[in-house]
């Protein structure tokens, strides 16, 4: 048999169902990801008729999956990633997932090179970016966001996990707010209050009710004496 290195599998009737190449397979925070896979997901979910998934690269060494959808009216990106987490392990699931029409070749064939230089974002998220951070809390949790996300801009009134923002992102972020603020604030809230406009209102919130850090500030220690001791400990247990 000829391995074409193509991905399918059987419908209901027996039909076979082309779902895309064996051969799109990445590798993203470790994990090995075959994007046929991820596509085949998103196309099960309600209301998508189409679905691309590619790897972008925001940093050196550092990629994330951003897929496009075409999906009835109504049904935006956050709604599909949220109903395909529930099916996919949570590293296989698009940082972002935009709806919009799909740009094709001359032959009626996805045109992936065109594909790569869209957007990241919703057309009502591009207009948002023109939101820009009025005072200074804004201005540096918008700092925070766009170190952490990897974005040249990002506005006040955008929501964190619509840009790709994750769990473990949402930590680095709530860390830098403590430490830029000194202020007491659970990852919770990040969820709560997913954009940079809510997170300053919310560290405003806690400055002026005088609800500030328990935790101790950090020193540096020279290597020697009591700390050189507990290195030496540590290495002897280890």
């Amino acid at each position: 048999m000829y391995r074409t290195g193509d991905f399918c599998r059987y419908g209901e009737d027996w039909r076979i169902e082309y779902q895309g190449r064996r051969d799109d397979q990445v590798k993203i925070r470790g994990y090995r990801v075959e994007l046929g896979e991820v596509e085949a997901a998103l196309r099960r979910q309600n209301g998508v008729r189409q679905a691309s998934v590619l790897v972008k690269e925001v940093a050196p060494a550092s990629k994330r999956l951003v897929a496009y959808v075409v999906a009835e009216e109504g049904v935006t990106g956050r709604q599909v990633r949220e109903c395909v987490r529930r099916e996919i392990p949570e590293y296989m699931v698009p940082q972002v997932v935009v709806t919009r029409e799909m740009p094709l070749t001359a032959n009626g064939k996805l045109d992936r090179k065109r594909l790569q230089s869209l957007p990241e974002a919703e057309p009502e998220q591009i207009a948002a970016v023109e939101e820009r951070a009025a005072t200074p809390v804004e201005r540096i949790i918008a700092g925070i966001w766009q170190e952490v996300l990897q974005r040249e801009s990002v506005g006040v009134t955008q929501d964190f996990f619509d840009l790709g923002g994750h769990s473990l992102l949402a930590t680095q972020v709530i860390v830098r707010v403590r430490r830029a603020f000194d202020v007491e604030m659970p990852l919770s809230r990040l969820f709560e209050k997913a954009t940079i406009e809510g997170l300053a209102q919310a560290v405003e919130q806690l400055k002026s009710s005088g609800t500030w850090s328990s935790m101790p500030t950090m020193r540096r220690l020279p290597r020697s004496g009591v700390a050189m001791a507990e290195s030496q400990k540590n290495a002897k247990n280890q």
